[in-house]
């Protein structure tokens, strides 16, 4: 008896590792076309550079022995918070023995490759716990894994592509529910499984929070009387495993805290990333079905190539309407997978319909939350992996129900379909430069410069530069997520980014490089040629090194220094809205300001303050007011009142305007 269970056992582990086996073949097969993956990352654009840097991030803060939460090497000065940036600690500790010895470019890419894989086992294993079935659990990993979800992730985002951890916090569920778990051994494992999903995605672990609130729901709802006592006995031991994920990722989490008063209050906009109702049935490129074949509506869908991931395809939508009409007759674990396939298609579609270049004006549920704190961060579309997941579910258990050959033919078709293109996954070259070595930066600018690296934050590839010198130079700016909001306003910032040069360039330009303490600009290839020509124009030292021209920053006291900064709105006109109050700074050159009322409305005047002088200058409608400023100095202008523009009929927009201000 004891050799016929380790047989079992052995042919058990031996079906696992042939399915991990050809889930990660596939996985190389789609994502792998012979370029080197020590020199090239696999995905595209600056998400795919930032992930590398994060990576390397860690083992360099463990050698250094500084916070690993914290960094000025990017928008320095400011303390950029990294939890809010996709610090990847999880992958950053596990992997650092790797990253040291093979370089973060390798390890990027092998996670990349391996996150579909593993997202397709681990759903293998939980379908093959909920069927019992091999084959039918193999294809339901092929659903999930490998889903337009999936393979649209791994474009670039490193993070929403490792889901593997959200099907086996399910199958600790289930394990518990089997009782084939102790109680103690399951608040261990699934704090565990939170505590590491919290380091590889803030968002998906709160999104998995959320469709499992969900979940339980319909099982509570759907459970007969007697048997829901064991669903409110799972609820407890869940809560009390994420009381003990909070306190083992206390530090973490209270730099996440802490960090809400220095990130945008959204970080993107969650009606553009919403599911487009076509997409469920119109294929975009990522998929092998798709192509340019619908690439005329496809183009309309909102958000972009890799978060346009609704796709299921005809026949696994026919095969959900299918489920859907005998839910009620058929048996419980169908109906359950139905309710939350169906949920989590409507929390996708975000907070108003989507039809391709239309938008229906009519509230959907997610209408309801997307402006609360937090939630409004969540990418709707995003949903779609929970999609996914339960259009494996119903596959394995349509196959473990009844396995026809017309029924595995219907799944197969399905696959089919949803087959993902190989042409659509990009591959970045690492860009490295001759320049920005350790030795080179060290030549140029002595030991820990900071540098202005142009182009600018997602334009250019300051982070794999600032990568490839092993972080010997610290950067004004860089690509990491988000953009601090004390930069929101700053016309030089949108000069780097828009190359809209504003008026007095240089003057603002040497504030900026003053204000974060750059030593220098290094302007490289693909820098636009306005922006370059401006800051040639200023005529500070310059000198060109191969492709890059290094423009040094003079000292602080030779510059004509003029910055404005405050509550106003910022443009590149000489007169701008100015808000409840703003800080003009100036440099060796005295300033002159001019203020006026454009409008008939109640606001009295305002308060000047430089250094411990402090004056009330009131003044009508349609008056200005010219204000001079000495050199050197910093001077505080508020408004007594601010008015609302729409209160005084001159416009809709709702932000607190008062006076206008202009350069004299």
């Amino acid at each position: 008896m004891f050799a016929d269970d380790c047989c079992l056992v052995k042919a058990a582990t031996k079906r696992r590792i042939s399915a991990f086996a050809v889930y990660f073949a596939l996985s190389a097969l789609l994502l792998v076309k012979g370029f080197s993956l020590r020199h090239h990352l696999i995905g595209v654009g600056a998400d795919v550079e930032s992930f590398a840097w994060m990576l390397y991030w860690w083992p360099w803060v463990i050698g250094h022995g500084i916070n690993p939460f914290v960094t000025d090497l990017a928008w320095n000065g400011l303390g950029y918070n990294l939890t809010w940036a996709t610090a990847l600690p999880t992958f950053g500790l596990l992997l650092a023995p790797l990253t040291w010895l093979t370089g973060p470019v390798l390890t990027t890419n092998l996670v990349i490759l391996l996150a579909p894989a593993c997202a397709a086992f681990a759903a293998f294993l939980l379908l093959q716990s909920v069927t019992g079935r091999w084959v039918p659990a193999f294809l339901g990993g092929l659903v999930f894994g490998f889903s337009p979800y999936e393979m649209g992730q791994s474009l670039g985002h490193l993070n929403l592509t490792s889901v593997a951890l959200v099907p086996v916090c399910l199958l600790l569920c289930k394990a518990y529910l089997d009782q084939t778990i102790t109680r103690p051994r399951f608040i261990v494992a699934l704090s565990m499984t939170a505590l590491l999903q919290l380091g590889i995605s803030t968002e998906v672990l709160f999104t998995s929070a959320v469709m499992g609130v969900v979940t339980w729901c319909v099982f509570v709802a759907t459970a007969p009387g007697k048997a829901r006592h064991i669903y409110f006995l799972l609820a407890r031991d869940v809560v009390l495993a994420g009381i003990v994920t909070i306190i083992l990722a206390s530090p973490f989490l209270f730099y996440l805290v802490k960090g809400m008063k220095v990130v945008p209050g959204q970080l993107n906009d969650p009606d553009f990333y919403s599911a487009d109702i076509l997409n469920f049935l119109v294929p975009t490129p990522v998929t092998l079905p798709g192509g340019a074949l619908f690439s005329s509506i496809s183009d309309q869908f909102t958000g972009n190539i890799s978060e346009q991931d609704a796709y299921i395809g005809l026949p696994f939508f026919l095969l959900a309407v299918y489920f859907s009409t005998i839910a009620f007759r058929s048996s419980l674990l169908v109906k359950r997978c139905v309710l939350v396939f169906w949920i989590s298609v409507l929390f996708s579609l975000g907070g108003v319909l989507h039809a391709g270049k239309n938008v229906a004006h009519v509230p959907l549920p997610w209408h309801l939350v997307d402006h609360l704190p937090v939630v409004s961060s969540v990418l709707p579309v995003r949903f779609a992996m929970f999609t996914s997941l339960a259009l494996a579910a119903l596959c394995a258990v349509f196959l473990a129900q009844r396995p026809t050959v017309g029924r595995y033919g219907v799944v197969l078709c399905g696959l089919l379909f949803l087959f993902p293109a190989p042409a659509a996954q990009g591959w970045e070259a690492t860009t490295s430069s001759p320049f920005f070595t350790e030795a080179s930066i060290k030549r140029h600018f002595g030991d820990d410069p900071v540098l202005v690296v142009l182009p600018f934050g997602y334009l250019g590839h300051s982070m794999a530069w600032q990568l490839q010198s092993g972080y010997a130079f610290r950067q004004t700016g860089g690509y990491l997520g988000y953009t601090p909001t004390s930069e929101h306003n700053d016309a030089v910032l949108s000069a780097f980014l828009n190359n809209a040069i504003p008026p007095h360039f240089d003057e603002q330009l040497g504030f900026y490089c003053v204000d974060h303490h750059a030593t220098a600009i290094v302007i490289g290839p693909k820098t636009k040629d306005v922006l370059r020509q401006a800051i040639l124009e200023t005529h500070w030292a310059a000198e060109r090194d191969g492709d890059m021209i290094i423009v040094r920053v003079p000292p602080r006291e030779t510059l004509p220094l003029f910055h404005i900064s405050g509550d106003y709105w910022p443009s590149p006109a000489e007169v701008n809205w100015m808000g409840q109050q703003i800080v003009v700074e100036t440099g060796v050159v005295p300033a002159r300001i001019e203020i006026g009322r454009p409008y008939a409305v109640s606001s009295p005047g305002v308060s000047v303050s430089t250094g411990n002088t402090v004056r009330h200058i009131g003044f009508q409608p349609g008056e200005k007011t010219v204000i001079d400023l000495p050199a050197n100095s910093r001077t505080t202008i508020r408004a007594d009142k601010v008015f609302v523009p729409a209160k005084e009929g001159i416009n809709t927009d709702q932000r607190a305007l008062s006076l206008l201000i202009g350069r004299r």
